[in-house]
Parts: structure tokens; C-alpha cells; sequence
């Protein structure tokens, strides 16, 4: 049976995905993707909706199948202690790449091998749980965010962030017909905005946030926030004449603006409905 590790292997063989490689943070060296990884505005924004901007206490972490380690990397760098979680032990997309980045850097990672349904770790004990495109690879999502809810202590944040979203039992098999991964290893899966609300409030958490899909860059990557300004600066001028200074008014109003740009973001992602969408979710231990 195919596993992650060999789709990852495929697609850096393949010349037309060497682009997507690198947007993936896929790199054979995996020292320039956690880098590349600490400097995005992706991680930017999940600092900044974590406090982790503001807190300079030493945190305890968990990065929920922390993959080959790149927000294990990250949240370390900040100075805090971090435990990754992930039940592959491969050197390419799980906890042997993980232990390179340790070994190499000297960073306060712990990897533990475990799924996310039975982990080997204290109840109450992390301040926060990450969880970066997981949640949607359990292989049960309720008994996986019951576990993330038993390690997390009071009062303490979890953030599934890039979750696959769904509107129907018809998107989900036209989302895993054309995933390229998923053609592979056969181990995506995607759910609705009520199934992955449900999993959290069932099991003990409160939503304090709920990003859709062009709410955030953590989940409209690998578009930048640039990016996004155009595209609601040319759905406001299109079909418009204006002058080249009202355009250029207009522009900065796109950019700098938040309200402006808020309503643009929310009406982008009122809009979308492609199967498998990305998805946030931030919660709070209850």
C-alpha cells in the first residue's frame, strides 16, 4: 500500500510540480522549507491569532501530526517547548525529518510517534494544540479532537487550521477524484463545516473563531494577501470606466482599508464553493 512519504517522493520526480514542492514546503532539504515556513505570512497570521505576538512565556506545545516538523520548527524558534506528534516515522513527511531538523538546529523538540485517537501524553498538560491540515486525516475526527481536548488544559486554545471543506456527499468524491495525493496513498478525507463544528463543540470545546476560505491567508495560501486585494479591487472597477487617479484611489482603498477589504474577503468566501475549500478553526478548552 502506498503511504504519504512515496506521494511526496512522486511528486518531487515529477518536473511540472516542481512549483508545487516548494509551495507545499516539500523541499529535499528540509532546512530551507522550515525556514521558509517561519518567514510566511501564513505563520504570521497563526501567531497573531494565537497571542503569541503578545506572550512571551515560555508555552507548552503540541503540533498535532506535526508532518516533517515545519510549524514544530516555528513555534520553537519562538522559544517555546514543543512536542510533534505524528504517526509516521519516515525521514521524508514525518518524525525522521522532524529529528533532523532537532538534531541539526538543537531545538526543544520532543517527536513522539502516536495517532491522534490514543496519544501517550498527560491530561491538562499543553497550553496550546496545533494542528496544521490534520484533522481531516483522522481516522475517527470525533475521538481525535476528544484527545486534543483531554491534553489540553483549561482555558488553553486548539487551532485546526487548513481543514478541507465540503458541502455534500458529491463534493467529497469530486475532491478526492481530482486530489493528486489522494490518487496515491488514499488517505484524504474532507467533511462539512457542521461535521468538523460538531466534533469540536461534542467534545468539550467553544469556537471562537471560524476562518473560511478567504477569511485568512492561513487558508487562501499559496495566494498572498496582495494577491487577494486584487481580486476584489477588479470584481469593484470591472465594467466601470473610472479615471486613473479614482483607480488608483480605489486601489489603496482595497489595500489599506480593513473594513473594505473584510467585507471583500467575506463576500469571496460567502462565494466559494469548491469542493475541499480550506477551513480554520479556533477553540477554546472548555
Amino acid at each position: 500500500m502506498k503511504t504519504y512519504e512515496d506521494a511526496v517522493l512522486w511528486m518531487r520526480s515529477q518536473e511540472r510540480y516542481s512549483k508545487d514542492v516548494l509551495l507545499n514546503y516539500f523541499d529535499e532539504d528540509i532546512n530551507l522549507a522550515v525556514i521558509r515556513f517561519e518567514a510566511s505570512e501564513e505563520f504570521i497570521s497563526v501567531k497573531r491569532h494565537l497571542g503569541l505576538n503578545k506572550n512571551k512565556a515560555k508555552l507548552k506545545i503540541l503540533d498535532m501530526g506535526s508532518g516533517h516538523g515545519i510549524a514544530s520548527y516555528a513555534f520553537s524558534k519562538l522559544g517555546h517547548d514543543v512536542i510533534s506528534v505524528d504517526p509516521s516515522r519516515s525521514n521524508v513527511s514525518g518524525l525522521g525529518a522532524v529529528n533532523k531538523i532537532k538534531n541539526d538546529i538543537h531545538l526543544p523538540i520532543y517527536p513522539i510517534q502516536a495517532y491522534a485517537e490514543s496519544l501517550p501524553l498527560k491530561d491538562n498538560y499543553f497550553d496550546i494544540v496545533y494542528a496544521r491540515q490534520c484533522l481531516h486525516h483522522f481516522k475517527n475526527l470525533n475521538k481525535g479532537v476528544n484527545e486534543c481536548h483531554r491534553v489540553l488544559r483549561e482555558n488553553g486554545l486548539f487551532f485546526a487550521t487548513r481543514e478541507h471543506v465540503i458541502s455534500d456527499n458529491n463534493q467529497l468524491k469530486l475532491f478526492l477524484d481530482n486530489h493528486i495525493f489522494h490518487q496515491i496513498h488514499k488517505g484524504e478525507m474532507a467533511y462539512t463545516e457542521g461535521e468538523y463544528k460538531d466534533a469540536l463543540i461534542n467534545n468539550g470545546f467553544k469556537i471562537i473563531k471560524h476562518l473560511k476560505s478567504y477569511d485568512d491567508v492561513i487558508n487562501y495560501y499559496p495566494k498572498t494577501t496582495e494577491d487577494i486585494h486584487k481580486i476584489i479591487y477588479f470584481k469593484f472597477t470591472m465594467g466601470r470606466i473610472y479615471k486613473i487617479s479614482t483607480l488608483f484611489k480605489i486601489w489603496n482603498i482595497c489595500k489599506y482599508l480593513s473594513k473594505f477589504t473584510c467585507n471583500g474577503k467575506n463576500s469571496l468566501s460567502n462565494r466559494d464553493n469548491n469542493p475541499g475549500r480550506m477551513n480554520s478553526f479556533l477553540a477554546i478548552h472548555e
